[in-house]
């Protein structure tokens, strides 16, 4: 499938948009298409978001980059938006239902971010990962629980 924007109805029913989106839905995460396409607007905005939030069930379309440096899918958006002057979005995976393991980066890429599971808990602390490496942010979210 061919990601593309889809421009939504701010005076129409929230579900009155999902359907305008769903009308037009695919069945394959084409992760790689929708980060070009982002990719896109912000070269000629000359302006990136700084997070993304791709929400999914993680069965992403595989990627495996074609060129001699073996990048995963993270490394080769961060050094395209360098190649133009823009600094890379954050891009934080939340894998709301995993039925396999699916390779997007390692957690130690400092673009990346990771949540799982579907809850409110996973949802409130989502901000944490924006600004904090995976492992500082998972630091920051446990400290605030009291385990005995």
């Amino acid at each position: 499938d061919v990601p593309r924007f889809f421009k939504l109805d701010e005076s129409a029913s929230i579900e009155s948009n999902i359907r305008k989106v769903m009308q037009n839905e695919g069945y394959n995460t084409n992760l790689d298409g929708a980060l070009q396409e982002i990719f896109r607007v912000a070269t000629m905005e000359n302006d990136a978001p700084e997070a993304l939030l791709i929400v999914s069930d993680s069965e992403i379309d595989y990627f495996m980059s074609n060129n001699p440096r073996w990048e995963d899918i993270v490394q080769k958006w961060v050094r395209k938006y360098r190649e133009v002057g823009l600094e890379c979005p954050k891009i934080i995976f939340w894998n709301v239902e995993a039925r396999q393991n699916t390779y997007l980066s390692k957690a130690t890429n400092p673009y990346v971010g990771f949540v799982s599971g579907c809850s409110a808990g996973a949802f409130a602390n989502l901000s944490e990962l924006i600004d904090n490496s995976p492992y500082d942010a998972m630091v920051k979210i446990l400290s605030q629980y009291e385990f005995v």
